[in-house]
């Protein structure tokens, strides 16, 4: 345990802020940090998807149902390609 009053344990803390600093260095969060971003993408990708899709009403769907679109060309409809 470290004790600043005593001046114990300095070494030791040292040592771990030191391994610590070398796992951030290494990329250690790094995977963590892609994953949260691609989360963060994919679920803003489809929440945008979800609002056009919503401002088709039933138009695209009933197009899709009536084989005057296929699945995708209706997403390159809502994504505008």
């Amino acid at each position: 345990m470290t004790t600043a009053l005593k001046g114990e344990g300095l070494d030791e803390l040292w040592g771990a802020l030191e391994g610590h600093w070398g796992f951030l260095e290494g990329g250690g969060l790094e995977p963590l940090t892609l994953k949260r971003a691609n989360f963060e993408l994919s679920s803003y990708l489809h929440d945008r998807l979800k609002q056009r899709l919503n401002l088709t009403g039933d138009d695209l769907a009933k197009s899709l149902l009536n084989g005057e679109v296929s699945a995708r060309e209706a997403i390159d409809q809502l994504l505008g390609s």
